[in-house]
C-alpha cells in the first residue's frame, strides 16, 4: 500500500466527519508542500482522493472579494425615501402640501394616475442609473421594481403580494375616480380610498387598502420607531423559533427601539434565520439559548449582535481562516451588500477573547479585546 492509498483508506473511515476530513486533507497537503519534489502529479491525486470520498474541491472566497459596501445600500434606500417622487410611493399622500409635490412633477392641475406612474417610472430609472456600478443587493432591487411595475417578470412580490402600482384594478379605479389619490391619509384629506381582498401576511396582520400597502412596503426598507428591528425580529420567532424546548431568546436591556436604519429587513431576518439555525447544529442536545442586542458601536455604526450563549469559544483557528460552507453560503446568499460581518469569541489557536473581520472588505485580522463576553457574538454591522 503506497501513501496515497493509505490516505484513502483512512479518510474512508466512517467514524471521520466531513469537517474532520477536511483537517486532515489540509494537514497531508500542508506536509506534501513542504517535500522537495512536490510536483503536480502529487496535486492530482490529492484532488482524486477528495473526489473519491466525497470531498468538494472549492476554492475558499477571500474576503475582499467580490465585496459589496453596505454603504450603498443605505444611501441608495435613502434616497429612494426622500426622492419627491418615489417618496409618496412609499408614504401615504395625507395633505395638499404632498399632493401639490406630485402635480407639479406630473405638470397636472389635478391628480391623474397615467402621469403619476410615468414620473414614478422615470424618478426610479434615474435613481437605479446613479447606483448601477455600487452593487445594490439584487433582492431588494427586484422588490422595488416589481412594486412599481418597472420589472414585470414576476407578478407578486414580498409574502406573494399580487397587487403593484400597475395593478388593472388600480389603475382602473383611479380611472373611476378621477382627481382621487388611491394612498391617501387620514379621512379628512380625502374619503375614497382603494380597497382590495383582504391580504393576511404571515404574522397575522391584514392588509385591506392600497393606504395600506404602501406604509407595508416602506417598513420592508425602513426601520425606525413606528418600525423597530425588535418588533420584526419578535415576529421572526414566533413564527420559526417558538418552540421554547428548542430555544430561548432574550432581548438585551438596552436593544434600541429607536434607531433609524435603511436596510433590506427580509434579508436581515434571513441572515438572522440562518446564523440561529447554524448554531443549533452545534448544541442539537442542549436548548438553544440567544441575547440579542441592537445599538451603536463605538464607530456610530449600528450593530445587531446575536449571541449564542451556550459556549463562549468558536470552534475554529484564527490562523489560516476558512469560511467554510456554512459561513460562506451566509455571506454569499445574505450578508454581501447588506452587512459587514463580525465574531467575537475566544478561538481555537487563542487564550483570549477576540474579534475577527469575517466579511468587512479587509484582510482578515483578530484584535484582541479586553471585553468581557457571554458567548460567541455574530456582529452585523450596518449604516
Amino acid at each position: 500500500m503506497n501513501k496515497f492509498d493509505f490516505v484513502k483508506t483512512l479518510l474512508e473511515n466512517e467514524k471521520f466527519n466531513t469537517s474532520q476530513k477536511e483537517r486532515f486533507i489540509k494537514l497531508v497537503t500542508n506536509e506534501l508542500a513542504d517535500a522537495k519534489h512536490l510536483d503536480n502529479q502529487i496535486l492530482q491525486d490529492i484532488k482524486l482522493i477528495k473526489k473519491e470520498i466525497g470531498l468538494a474541491d472549492h476554492q475558499e472566497k477571500s474576503p475582499n472579494q467580490d465585496y459589496k459596501n453596505p454603504i450603498h445600500l443605505s444611501k441608495f434606500l435613502e434616497e429612494f425615501n426622500q426622492d419627491p417622487v418615489l417618496r409618496y410611493t412609499c408614504h401615504e399622500i395625507d395633505d395638499e402640501n404632498h399632493l401639490n409635490i406630485i402635480l407639479e412633477k406630473c405638470n397636472t392641475q389635478s391628480y391623474e394616475y397615467s402621469e403619476h406612474i410615468k414620473v414614478i417610472h422615470k424618478a426610479y430609472k434615474e435613481l437605479t442609473f446613479r447606483y448601477k456600478n455600487k452593487n445594490i443587493l439584487k433582492n431588494i432591487l427586484v422588490l422595488i421594481s416589481t412594486y412599481l411595475g418597472t420589472y414585470e417578470k414576476y407578478k407578486v412580490w414580498s409574502e406573494k403580494i399580487p397587487i403593484n402600482w400597475i395593478s388593472e384594478d388600480l389603475a382602473s379605479w383611479c380611472n373611476q375616480n378621477e382627481g382621487k389619490v388611491p394612498n391617501p391619509g387620514s379621512d379628512r384629506f380625502q374619503n375614497e380610498r382603494f380597497r382590495f381582498t383582504t391580504i393576511e401576511l404571515k404574522n397575522g396582520s391584514l392588509i385591506t387598502s392600497f393606504s395600506e400597502l404602501v406604509i407595508y412596503f416602506k417598513n420592508l426598507f425602513h426601520i425606525k420607531e413606528a418600525n423597530p428591528l425588535k418588533t420584526i425580529v419578535e415576529n421572526e420567532i414566533f413564527l420559526n423559533f417558538n418552540d421554547d424546548q428548542k430555544y430561548v431568546f432574550e432581548f438585551d436591556d438596552n436593544f434600541s427601539t429607536t434607531i433609524e436604519l435603511f436596510t433590506y429587513t427580509e434579508t436581515l431576518i434571513q441572515a438572522f434565520r440562518s446564523i440561529v439555525n447554524m448554531s443549533a447544529k452545534y448544541h442539537v442536545n442542549d436548548i438553544l439559548r440567544i441575547k440579542l442586542f441592537f445599538n451603536y458601536d463605538d464607530n456610530q455604526k449600528k450593530e445587531f449582535k446575536i449571541v449564542i450563549k451556550n459556549s463562549d469559544i468558536f470552534g475554529k483557528d484564527t490562523a489560516g481562516f476558512r469560511l467554510g460552507d456554512q459561513l460562506n453560503l451566509l455571506i454569499d446568499k445574505k450578508i454581501n451588500g447588506l452587512c459587514d460581518l463580525y465574531i467575537k469569541a475566544k478561538f481555537n489557536d487563542k487564550n483570549t477573547v477576540g474579534i475577527l473581520n469575517v466579511w468587512d472588505g479587509k484582510p482578515i485580522k483578530f484584535i484582541e479585546s479586553n471585553n468581557e463576553i457571554e458567548g460567541v457574538e455574530f456582529i452585523l454591522k450596518m449604516h
